[in-house]
């Protein structure tokens, strides 16, 4: 006989009803009853009983191991993308695609280190001088940012234009700290008692070298609400760099500036309070390029000027963007464009002209530049015209590329026959000590001199530099270099 002592967990093997054997761990109740068996068919019922309550008991857990398992690997899943976020330039907020784009500009990240002739393909830093400090804090006229966008030589002085300023920077070649050799010509805010909330949009200065003549262009305007404005009422900074009407018409605009002689002494006749005093400049007229631009953020960046072989002046306009284009087409590298046009009036081709204007500046031929200057955009462009050598440079790949021009001097320049030989060198503006691009924001150049006879080549660059971008757009090592005036030399 067997009574029931006690209740265990242990390993039992059972016959399966279609054969075999199969194990599990189950609960098994030892019966050890006084009485004993009452019959073998008892003993086979609590065998049978015993069998289904182990597949019963299988059955729930292999629910529960699944249980268990679905939730590990949902934990998994979770902590793989935990981790694959801390990896991926796609959850890593950009910053492995930063760091892939910084390594993908030119000449940068172990360049530097790897290149044997690191001194030969970069610039040269002489000076680096922010405009805040060449200006005493009178000539600054309330200004605190100054967005440099080109600069020329005249008699001694650098003359540069900010785009959002109406005002002309005169600054003498020495670059003078705080000095009264420096100045501000014209009023910063406006031109012309125009609209203050306006900027200039100014982009490019040029000079006319057989008169001295001096231009300044603004880099693309609406002129669409312009013929239906009195002209004789109309300021030269009417019409902002926004559309102004629902199909507007972007384009270059190309102002003729006088700059006003010294002052005289004061004298009884006339006194300080009425003599015009050096920095004022007027505007002798306004003419647009007949060239038309897909918006207001890619016109012209840098023009020069060349007097042609048949007497008239030629204005050299760089576009922007590749292909004179903003987005995808502007950013295809390598196919920059300079449009070469000349100062026309309206009546003589009234089919080209633009509404609104006695005159305009006239496309005469758009001329390529070499798939060597494979840059995404230009920012300005210089030339020597004793050496015909040319200075076009690029902002977004902080390098600028030397070359020449054929027939680029006054009295020799022939449009039809003008190009841009494919012999030029791209030099890159210095890398800081990580190799990162420090001057970000290059958008005037000009040669300082014209270099000796025996010389090739000029030696020394002007160069202006924009305000950084914020909100993110630039890393804050472009900050130091920023608003300045810069000289660099040719290796």
């Amino acid at each position: 006989s067997f009574g029931v002592t006690q209740t265990t967990r242990r390993r039992i093997f059972l016959p399966k009803k279609n054969g075999g054997t199969m194990s599990s761990y189950s609960k098994v109740d030892s019966y050890q009853s006084r009485a004993g068996l009452e019959s073998e068919a008892t003993a086979l019922n609590i065998r049978t009983n015993l069998e289904d309550q182990v597949l019963a008991d299988e059955q729930v857990e292999g629910i529960r191991t699944r249980r268990t398992l679905a939730a590990a690997a949902g934990g998994f899943l979770l902590l793989s993308l935990a981790m694959f976020s801390s990896s991926s330039p796609a959850f890593l907020g950009g910053t492995k695609k930063a760091e892939k784009e910084e390594e993908e500009k030119a000449h940068t990240g172990s360049w530097c280190a790897a290149d044997p002739k690191y001194t030969k393909h970069t610039l040269k830093a002489l000076v680096d001088a922010p405009v805040a400090s060449l200006l005493k804090s009178k000539d600054l006229k309330g200004e605190r940012k100054f967005e440099a966008s080109d600069v020329i030589t005249k008699d001694g002085s650098f003359y540069a234009i900010c785009d959002s300023s109406w005002a002309i920077l005169k600054i003498d070649e020495s670059l003078p700290l705080l000095s009264s050799l420096n100045s501000h010509l014209g009023e910063p805010s406006s031109l012309d008692g125009g609209d203050p909330s306006q900027e200039s949009g100014f982009e490019a200065i040029f000079e006319d070298h057989t008169n001295g003549q001096m231009y300044v262009v603004r880099e693309a305007v609406d002129v669409s609400d312009k013929a239906e404005q009195d002209d004789d009422k109309t300021p030269p900074m009417e019409g902002g760099l926004a559309a102004v009407t629902d199909h507007p018409a972007y384009h270059a605009i190309i102002l003729k500036v006088n700059l006003n002689p010294p002052p005289p002494e004061p004298s009884l006749y006339a006194p300080a309070a009425v003599v015009p005093t050096e920095e004022d400049f007027t505007v002798e007229d306004e003419c647009p390029s007949q060239i038309e631009f897909d918006g207001d953020s890619k016109g012209f960046e840098g023009a020069i000027a060349v007097r042609g072989a048949d007497g008239d002046l030629y204005m050299l306009g760089l576009c922007e963007g590749n292909n004179c284009k903003e987005g995808k087409k502007g950013k295809d590298k390598g196919h920059g464009k300079v449009v070469v046009m000349k100062r026309v009036q309206s009546a003589d081709f009234p089919g080209d002209a633009v509404p609104g204007y006695d005159c305009f500046w006239q496309t005469v031929v758009v001329l390529d530049l070499p798939r060597e200057a494979h840059f995404q955009d230009y920012s300005a462009i210089a030339l020597n015209q004793r050496t015909k050598t040319v200075a076009i440079t690029s902002q977004e790949n902080s390098q600028v590329w030397v070359g020449t021009l054929t027939t680029g001097a006054d009295g020799e320049f022939d449009p039809a026959a003008a190009s841009f030989e494919k012999d030029g060198t791209v030099y890159d503006f210095p890398r800081n000590s990580e190799c990162k691009v420090q001057y970000c924001n290059v958008e005037g150049i000009h040669w300082v001199d014209t270099g000796d006879e025996g010389d090739e080549a000029p030696q020394v660059l002007v160069a202006v530099s924009d305000k950084m971008k914020g909100h993110g757009k630039q890393p804050f090592e472009c900050l130091d270099k920023d608003q300045s005036f810069h000289l660099f030399a040719i290796p």
